[in-house]
């Protein structure tokens, strides 16, 4: 009508011609109507109202940002150019017109993957920001937002987080958080969260964005709910609860069609996800199906040189994967990498992504560049290894560690495998995961202590504190409120830490760790196994678990590999002993046990695991080892070679967490201190006034039994210690019956002696957590209940009234010591710590991390080596190598030797169960 009646009335022709092109992208309808209402409206615009007006660089805008928006962005360049340089020659008289249009020119960059120059316009828009609106106004918490997902696309996350925390502080100082901005702030940060592998944290900023979103309540608030919604739905897969991730994936995707139709790139990621889940649960052909929806909605959007289609190859490839199809996947995958490279660059977070796609795809079908892509993407892994270091909490870099790392782990051990000639590679690659994952717990400490800076300490303190009121709500029957934020404080105090602390910036010493040095600390006689394990996805038997050792020697040209067995065959030998009773008695009366187990057991354990290596240890006298996954059950000492000798007559083994800590140990300052516990009364007073239990903290199936019954041989052998002590000049604190109590453990915070000895009872909970497909998604899967530092631990004084559900006399300690609890204390100036309790080297494997048990908290803990056991010893036996090896360690001052000694002298009386199961750890 306008058109043809009305030609006159110009405004209200644009008007109309506006609508029209904000319901035809609106509803994704990207076609020639859109194109040519775009071209008419420019052109009456400039016909009404001149190339120098404001009302006509505002047309230009709408439209250049509304092809742009729509994935055209060469048609939407030329109108958005032309209103920058309207309003840059005007930026004095029109200075928020001029901020907006860098902002919209930022944008353009961030979408054609243009990241330098997108960087460049936000710091300008920053820099306007500034000097327009002042330093607290609402407008710079945007652009901080907007710098954080910047810094996100291109893997900065330090800088990332830095940003995206001070969007949400500054719009927290603005008291202006009633609003819709606060909400994506805060679902933003939770999202860099979940990329980092901090899934508490991400839940904790999911849930505020949630519950901003209610107490707002504003209008038109779906498509919040649908982020909120796809964020719950990825960390349901992330715990594996597919189910409910379907669910909440389904209900985004729903709010999303009606709210921006069927084609839009926000639906595409939904479904994407959406697959995921499907995958996840074995439903391949639904998981291909919601690829390829994904896949429509992209292609009618990005054109296949923009770094968005990256995306619908990437799905391709899955895609090919699902239906097995590796050669036609790993011309996908190469077709991805090099539009990454070729958009936006090699710094880009999805770079490394690709690289590891390509390398496995390339692998399957035994590719010769296969080596050279795995090795590419080993560096890459090093360079956001050394990123992270520096402002990762301790948690966040074993998720990093184990997740990524590990991925490229399976690759190389696999491809060595195949190609020794990377073997190498291999064992440094292995050095640096051992090592970072190690660095944290013993280096932030010792840096701490040693400095001078009162803010720092200062902030070890808080985050201590913190910890141990952490420690307490965790033992608390009245739920669990508001753990989540006092867990993301505590997470906030250590990366401020480890900012500060100059021990982590100075990182040359970690990376610089490779098999040449190790090398070169080994004399004559000497070899260092390091042992792997891998999953081997291209095996076709139902486990899929590898282990392998590289063995090195002085006169190698390169480390050994040499493929050891599969996991089952190790459980398979494992299991055939029963289980053994944690809490009767230290011995659990397993002598029977013992007697009646299949008479090849050693034997089956040597075959699997160190008869390989025989033939490489020629000459070899003296063995440096740091063994992986389940290996840390096995008592290496104990291995018969034959019927006669075990590998205890055969060399001298040193057990260590990581290669990178091999050293000739020489004799230690005298013993100057020693505190004993033993001897301990388990029952307390129940007369006494009560509150709270740790009974909860606990899984159900914590035990064998109801009470911890009292050891008679621990207090012998306390006993034993003390008298042989009282010779020498050495201090001796021993803690006995009721005084053995976990108040007093704690007291050692910070003044711990040189030497603690613990003789009680101790015990590990596997994690028998039910079908993550058929649980429910609350708190509770992001809490205790999943860590394994709380399964393991040590049985003080009164632990019963805990361990049976009665609640724990007020002001008191439950008794029940765990892991978590010990990695919070400082035993920096503790050497050794002897674990003379049943099972305390036992815990849960992750990565190659080691142990997650008492092993793992003490080592955090800042304690230097460990003796500890793998199965209940009887208390005479116990008591006997206890008195053996401190007699020892008078005269020699060399725990190694002291030890070593202790037991060839029990291995001439006894049989490898009454001595094997203590282990020395360095």
């Amino acid at each position: 009508i306008y058109q043809s009646i009305l030609i006159e009335d110009y405004y209200s022709y644009l008007d109309i011609l506006y609508s029209i092109r904000s319901d035809l992208q609106f509803a994704s309808q990207y076609n020639e109507d859109e194109l040519h209402i775009a071209a008419k409206e420019a052109a009456i615009a400039k016909k009404v109202h001149g190339i120098f007006s404001i009302h006509y660089a505002r047309v230009l805008t709408d439209i250049g940002n509304s092809f742009i928006l729509t994935g055209k962005h060469d048609l939407g360049y030329p109108y958005l150019k032309e209103a920058y340089d309207f309003y840059e020659v005007r930026q004095l008289e029109l200075p928020k017109e001029f901020i907006e249009i860098v902002s919209d020119f930022a944008q353009y960059h961030i979408s054609i993957g243009n990241y330098e120059k997108a960087l460049n316009y936000l710091l300008k828009e920053q820099s306007l920001i500034k000097d327009y609106y002042g330093e607290n106004n609402i407008e710079n918490a945007k652009i901080y937002n907007r710098l954080g997902k910047l810094y996100f696309e291109t893997g900065e996350f330090y800088k990332a987080e830095e940003n995206m925390v001070l969007a949400i502080k500054t719009i927290e100082n603005t008291k202006q958080t009633n609003n819709k901005s606060y909400i994506s702030y805060l679902y933003n940060l939770g999202g860099l969260y979940y990329k980092l592998g901090d899934n508490k944290k991400a839940l904790n900023y999911l849930i505020r964005a949630d519950e901003t979103l209610e107490k707002i309540n504003p209008e038109n608030s779906e498509f919040d709910i649908a982020k909120i919604k796809e964020g719950l739905g990825l960390l349901y897969i992330k715990y594996g609860r597919y189910n409910q991730a379907k669910t909440e994936l389904h209900k985004a995707i729903n709010i999303q069609q009606k709210l921006l139709g069927e084609n839009n790139p926000q639906l595409a990621s939904i479904y994407a996800n959406l697959g995921q889940a499907y995958y996840n649960a074995n439903n391949v052909d639904s998981a291909v199906w919601s690829l390829k929806e994904s896949i429509k909605i992209l292609e009618t959007v990005f054109q296949p040189n923009q770094y968005r289609y990256e995306k619908v190859l990437n799905h391709k490839k899955n895609i090919y994967y699902f239906n097995n199809q590796f050669d036609s996947a790993a011309i996908m995958a190469e077709k991805s990498l090099q539009l990454i490279k070729n958009t936006v660059g090699e710094k880009h977070t999805d770079y490394r992504e690709a690289l590891y796609d390509l390398s496995r795809a390339y692998s399957k079908i035994n590719h010769p560049k296969t080596t050279e892509y795995i090795r590419l993407t080993i560096s890459e892994d090093k360079r956001q290894l050394r990123s992270k270091l520096s402002f990762l909490s301790g948690d966040e870099l074993l998720e990093f560690i184990s997740k990524q790392l590990y991925e490229t782990t399976h690759l190389l051990a696999y491809q060595t495998n195949k190609t020794p000639n990377t073997s190498g590679e291999l064992f440094n690659h292995l050095l640096l995961l051992k090592g970072a994952s190690l660095r944290y717990s013993n280096t932030v400490l010792s840096s701490i202590k040693s400095s001078k800076d009162t803010s720092l300490l200062n902030t070890y303190q808080k985050l201590s504190n913190l910890k141990a009121t952490l420690a307490k709500i965790y033992s608390n029957t009245n739920g669990k409120e508001g753990i989540l934020s006092l867990e993301v404080e505590a997470d906030e105090l250590e990366k401020q830490l480890v900012k500060k602390s100059a021990a982590f910036r100075d990182l040359d010493n970690l990376f610089a760790a490779n098999w040449e040095t190790i090398q070169k600390q080994l004399k004559k006689n000497e070899a260092a196994i390091e042992f792997v394990k891998y999953d081997n996805w291209f095996a076709t038997d139902t486990d899929t678990t590898k282990y392998a050792a590289l063995i090195l020697s002085p006169y190698n040209k390169q480390p050994v590999f040499v493929p050891l067995f599969n996991e089952d065959q190790l459980t398979k030998v494992l299991s055939s002993i029963s289980q053994k009773q944690l809490f009767k008695t230290r011995s659990n009366e397993l002598l029977g046990e013992v007697q009646s187990s299949p008479a090849n057991y050693g034997d089956t354990l040597y075959q699997l695991i160190w008869q390989p290596l025989e033939v490489h240890l020629k000459n070899t006298q003296t063995v440096y080892f740091s063994p992986d996954g389940m290996l840390h059950q096995v008592a290496f000492k104990a291995l018969p070679t034959n019927d006669s000798t075990l590998l205890i007559d055969k060399y001298r083994l040193v057990q260590l967490l990581s290669l990178k800590e091999i050293k000739q140990q020489t004799a230690k300052k005298p013993l100057t201190s020693i505190t004993i516990f033993g001897g301990i009364t388990y029952d307390a007073n129940n007369n006494e006034q009560i509150s709270d239990s740790a009974y909860y903290l606990l899984p159900e199936n914590r035990g064998t039994t109801s009470s911890f019954s009292y050891l008679q041989g621990t207090l012998n052998e306390a006993i034993t210690i003390q008298q042989l002590l009282k010779t020498s000049s050495t201090k001796v604190s021993l803690y006995s019956g009721e005084a053995g109590t976990e108040e007093r453990f704690k007291l050692l915070n910070g003044t711990a002696p040189q030497i603690l000895h613990l003789a009680t009872h101790g015990f590990f909970i596997e994690d028998k957590s039910e079908d993550k497909t058929k649980g429910s998604f609350s708190e509770n899967a992001f809490t205790v209940a999943n860590n394994p530092l709380m399964r393991g631990g040590l049985i003080l004084a009164g632990a019963n009234r805990a361990w049976q559900g009665l609640p724990t006399p007020k002001g008191k300690e439950d008794g029940v010591l765990t892991a978590y609890e010990v990695a919070g204390m400082d035993l920096s100036n503790t050497e050794l710590v002897v674990l003379s309790a049943c099972q305390t080297g036992l815990g849960e494997t992750q990565g190659t991390e080691g142990v997650f048990g008492l092993q793992r908290a003490f080592k955090m803990a800042g304690v230097d080596q460990l003796i500890m056991s793998l199965w209940s010893v009887p208390d005479k036996e116990t008591q006997e190598l206890m008195e053996l090896f401190y007699s020892e360690l008078i005269k020699t001052n060399n725990t190694r030797t002291a030890f070593e000694t202790a037991q060839k002298t029990m291995r001439a009386k006894y049989a490898p169960y009454y001595w094997a199961a203590f282990v020395l750890v360095e």
